[in-house]
Protein backbone atom coordinates (compact mmCIF):
# COMPACT_ATOMS: atom_id res chain seq x y z
CA UNK A 1 0.00 0.00 0.00
CA UNK A 2 0.96 3.29 -1.18
CA UNK A 3 -0.47 6.11 1.00
CA UNK A 4 -0.35 10.46 0.10
CA UNK A 5 -0.58 12.49 3.20
CA UNK A 6 -1.39 16.07 3.11
CA UNK A 7 2.26 18.88 2.81
CA UNK A 8 2.32 21.86 0.47
CA UNK A 9 0.91 22.67 -2.66
CA UNK A 10 1.03 18.92 -4.95
CA UNK A 11 1.44 16.05 -2.70
CA UNK A 12 2.30 13.56 -5.33
CA UNK A 13 3.21 14.79 -8.99
CA UNK A 14 3.80 12.31 -11.65
CA UNK A 15 5.78 12.94 -14.89
CA UNK A 16 6.54 9.56 -15.62
CA UNK A 17 4.84 5.95 -14.86
CA UNK A 18 3.04 5.02 -11.81
CA UNK A 19 2.28 1.16 -12.03
CA UNK A 20 0.11 0.20 -9.39
CA UNK A 21 -0.18 -3.78 -8.34
CA UNK A 22 -1.84 -2.68 -4.59
CA UNK A 23 -3.49 0.40 -3.53
CA UNK A 24 -2.66 4.11 -3.90
CA UNK A 25 -4.58 6.06 -1.19
CA UNK A 26 -4.39 9.99 0.13
CA UNK A 27 -6.02 11.66 2.71
CA UNK A 28 -8.96 13.35 1.81
CA UNK A 29 -6.89 17.07 1.40
CA UNK A 30 -4.11 15.61 -0.17
CA UNK A 31 -3.78 16.07 -4.02
CA UNK A 32 -2.22 13.45 -6.44
CA UNK A 33 -1.26 15.46 -9.82
CA UNK A 34 -0.76 12.65 -13.43
CA UNK A 35 0.91 15.98 -15.19
CA UNK A 36 1.60 16.04 -18.93
CA UNK A 37 2.26 12.66 -20.37
CA UNK A 38 2.36 11.33 -17.10
CA UNK A 39 0.87 7.87 -17.36
CA UNK A 40 -1.16 5.50 -14.73
CA UNK A 41 -1.20 1.81 -15.19
CA UNK A 42 -3.34 -0.16 -13.07
CA UNK A 43 -2.14 -3.77 -13.09
CA UNK A 44 -4.52 -5.80 -11.51
CA UNK A 45 -8.27 -7.06 -11.49
CA UNK A 46 -10.57 -4.92 -9.45
CA UNK A 47 -8.49 -2.48 -7.00
CA UNK A 48 -9.03 1.26 -6.55
CA UNK A 49 -8.35 4.15 -9.42
CA UNK A 50 -6.35 6.93 -7.28
CA UNK A 51 -8.36 10.37 -7.01
CA UNK A 52 -6.42 12.58 -8.84
CA UNK A 53 -5.64 15.37 -11.26
CA UNK A 54 -5.53 14.67 -14.82
CA UNK A 55 -3.47 17.17 -16.80
CA UNK A 56 -3.60 17.35 -20.71
CA UNK A 57 -2.02 14.35 -22.11
CA UNK A 58 -2.17 11.99 -19.20
CA UNK A 59 -3.22 8.63 -19.56
CA UNK A 60 -5.20 6.41 -17.40
CA UNK A 61 -4.37 3.31 -18.70
CA UNK A 62 -5.78 -0.39 -17.67
CA UNK A 63 -5.06 -3.47 -19.09
CA UNK A 64 -5.32 -6.29 -16.19
CA UNK A 65 -9.32 -6.24 -15.79
CA UNK A 66 -10.86 -9.69 -15.82
CA UNK A 67 -14.19 -9.21 -13.93
CA UNK A 68 -14.19 -6.61 -11.71
CA UNK A 69 -13.89 -2.88 -12.54
CA UNK A 70 -12.05 -0.43 -10.33
CA UNK A 71 -13.78 1.42 -7.63
CA UNK A 72 -13.46 5.09 -7.64
CA UNK A 73 -13.70 5.50 -11.05
CA UNK A 74 -15.76 8.27 -12.04
CA UNK A 75 -13.26 11.01 -12.82
CA UNK A 76 -12.70 13.89 -15.09
CA UNK A 77 -9.48 12.12 -17.06
CA UNK A 78 -7.84 13.15 -19.63
CA UNK A 79 -7.40 9.85 -22.01
CA UNK A 80 -8.44 6.60 -20.69
CA UNK A 81 -7.04 3.24 -22.54
CA UNK A 82 -8.89 0.14 -21.96
CA UNK A 83 -6.58 -2.93 -23.12
CA UNK A 84 -8.05 -5.89 -21.11
CA UNK A 85 -7.45 -9.21 -23.00
CA UNK A 86 -7.99 -11.61 -20.12
CA UNK A 87 -11.77 -9.64 -19.54
CA UNK A 88 -14.64 -11.71 -19.46
CA UNK A 89 -17.21 -10.31 -17.93
CA UNK A 90 -19.05 -7.14 -18.99
CA UNK A 91 -18.04 -3.99 -17.24
CA UNK A 92 -18.65 -0.28 -16.89
CA UNK A 93 -17.23 2.86 -15.84
CA UNK A 94 -19.87 4.66 -14.20
CA UNK A 95 -19.40 7.54 -15.94
CA UNK A 96 -22.19 10.52 -15.34
CA UNK A 97 -20.99 14.10 -15.46
CA UNK A 98 -17.72 13.36 -16.91
CA UNK A 99 -15.54 15.03 -18.99
CA UNK A 100 -12.51 13.34 -20.78
CA UNK A 101 -10.31 15.82 -21.97
CA UNK A 102 -8.67 13.70 -24.60
CA UNK A 103 -9.33 10.39 -25.75
CA UNK A 104 -10.99 7.06 -25.30
CA UNK A 105 -8.73 4.14 -27.09
CA UNK A 106 -10.39 0.33 -26.47
CA UNK A 107 -7.84 -1.79 -27.88
CA UNK A 108 -9.57 -5.59 -26.28
CA UNK A 109 -12.06 -5.86 -23.95
CA UNK A 110 -11.48 -10.05 -24.05
CA UNK A 111 -14.42 -12.04 -24.82
CA UNK A 112 -16.85 -9.54 -23.19
CA UNK A 113 -17.92 -5.67 -23.62
CA UNK A 114 -16.49 -2.26 -21.96
CA UNK A 115 -19.15 0.28 -21.32
CA UNK A 116 -19.12 4.11 -20.42
CA UNK A 117 -21.95 3.91 -18.12
CA UNK A 118 -25.22 2.03 -16.59
CA UNK A 119 -28.14 4.18 -15.63
CA UNK A 120 -30.51 3.02 -13.21
CA UNK A 121 -34.32 2.36 -14.45
CA UNK A 122 -35.73 6.08 -14.85
CA UNK A 123 -31.75 7.65 -14.66
CA UNK A 124 -29.94 9.90 -16.64
CA UNK A 125 -26.06 9.76 -17.53
CA UNK A 126 -24.01 12.18 -19.42
CA UNK A 127 -20.95 11.79 -20.29
CA UNK A 128 -18.52 14.94 -22.19
CA UNK A 129 -15.64 13.75 -24.83
CA UNK A 130 -13.44 16.72 -26.42
CA UNK A 131 -10.75 14.12 -27.61
CA UNK A 132 -11.29 10.97 -30.20
CA UNK A 133 -12.99 7.78 -29.85
CA UNK A 134 -9.95 5.43 -31.27
CA UNK A 135 -10.96 1.50 -31.35
CA UNK A 136 -8.85 -1.13 -32.96
CA UNK A 137 -10.93 -4.03 -31.32
CA UNK A 138 -12.72 -5.27 -28.79
CA UNK A 139 -16.71 -4.50 -27.81
CA UNK A 140 -17.45 -1.15 -26.80
CA UNK A 141 -20.39 0.86 -26.13
CA UNK A 142 -21.88 3.71 -24.63
CA UNK A 143 -24.28 1.80 -22.10
CA UNK A 144 -25.25 -1.52 -21.68
CA UNK A 145 -28.19 -1.39 -19.61
CA UNK A 146 -32.04 -3.03 -20.14
CA UNK A 147 -33.18 -0.78 -17.40
CA UNK A 148 -36.64 1.48 -19.04
CA UNK A 149 -36.69 5.02 -18.78
CA UNK A 150 -32.59 6.00 -18.77
CA UNK A 151 -31.27 8.85 -21.01
CA UNK A 152 -28.19 8.45 -21.89
CA UNK A 153 -26.34 11.72 -23.35
CA UNK A 154 -22.84 11.69 -25.13
CA UNK A 155 -21.32 14.67 -26.01
CA UNK A 156 -18.34 14.23 -28.16
CA UNK A 157 -16.23 17.22 -29.81
CA UNK A 158 -13.66 14.92 -31.71
CA UNK A 159 -13.68 12.20 -34.22
CA UNK A 160 -14.68 8.04 -34.12
CA UNK A 161 -12.26 6.53 -35.66
CA UNK A 162 -12.80 2.72 -35.35
CA UNK A 163 -10.61 -0.14 -37.22
CA UNK A 164 -11.83 -2.90 -35.52
CA UNK A 165 -13.83 -5.05 -33.24
CA UNK A 166 -17.80 -3.64 -32.35
CA UNK A 167 -19.04 -0.39 -31.61
CA UNK A 168 -22.30 0.46 -31.08
CA UNK A 169 -24.15 3.54 -29.68
CA UNK A 170 -26.09 1.49 -27.14
CA UNK A 171 -25.52 -2.52 -26.30
CA UNK A 172 -28.80 -2.10 -23.94
CA UNK A 173 -32.17 -2.10 -24.98
CA UNK A 174 -32.82 0.28 -22.53
CA UNK A 175 -36.70 -0.82 -22.40
CA UNK A 176 -36.86 -2.18 -26.07
CA UNK A 177 -39.53 -1.27 -28.08
CA UNK A 178 -42.15 -0.73 -25.88
CA UNK A 179 -39.65 1.11 -23.80
CA UNK A 180 -38.92 4.38 -23.52
CA UNK A 181 -35.08 4.35 -23.11
CA UNK A 182 -32.96 7.11 -25.29
CA UNK A 183 -29.18 7.30 -25.87
CA UNK A 184 -28.30 10.20 -28.00
CA UNK A 185 -24.71 10.82 -29.51
CA UNK A 186 -24.10 14.69 -30.12
CA UNK A 187 -20.99 14.56 -32.50
CA UNK A 188 -20.51 18.34 -31.69
CA UNK A 189 -17.87 18.73 -34.37
CA UNK A 190 -15.65 15.64 -35.42
CA UNK A 191 -16.46 13.11 -37.73
CA UNK A 192 -17.46 8.99 -38.01
CA UNK A 193 -15.18 6.15 -39.56
CA UNK A 194 -16.13 2.45 -39.20
CA UNK A 195 -13.95 0.37 -40.87
CA UNK A 196 -13.55 -3.44 -40.44
CA UNK A 197 -15.91 -3.43 -37.96
CA UNK A 198 -19.03 -4.24 -36.70
CA UNK A 199 -21.99 -2.04 -35.65
CA UNK A 200 -25.18 -2.74 -33.69
CA UNK A 201 -27.67 -1.08 -31.34
CA UNK A 202 -30.17 -2.68 -29.24
CA UNK A 203 -31.94 0.06 -28.23
CA UNK A 204 -34.14 1.68 -31.13
CA UNK A 205 -34.29 5.17 -29.93
CA UNK A 206 -30.43 5.67 -29.97
CA UNK A 207 -28.44 7.41 -32.53
CA UNK A 208 -25.87 9.85 -33.62
CA UNK A 209 -26.86 13.52 -33.56
CA UNK A 210 -24.46 15.23 -36.11
CA UNK A 211 -24.81 18.47 -35.17
CA UNK A 212 -21.22 20.78 -35.80
CA UNK A 213 -21.80 24.56 -35.86
CA UNK A 214 -21.17 25.15 -39.54
CA UNK A 215 -19.28 23.42 -41.67
CA UNK A 216 -19.10 19.64 -42.84
CA UNK A 217 -19.46 16.38 -40.54
CA UNK A 218 -18.52 13.26 -42.55
CA UNK A 219 -19.95 9.58 -41.65
CA UNK A 220 -17.56 7.05 -43.34
CA UNK A 221 -18.25 2.83 -43.29
CA UNK A 222 -16.02 0.33 -45.01
CA UNK A 223 -16.30 -3.47 -45.08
Amino acid sequence: AFRVNDGLETDMLVEGTVKNFGSISKQSSATITFANNGVYLHEQNGGSLPASIWRPHSICQLDSIVDTAPSNRNQNFYSVLWNCPRQNTNLNMGWNGTTIGGNIIVQNTGSARWYMCAPGTGTSATVNINGDIIQSGGQFSSNGTGNDGTTVTINQYGNINVTGGNFAISRGSQGGDAGTGTTIWNLLGGNVSLADATTQNSCPRAGFVFSKDGGVQTLNLSN
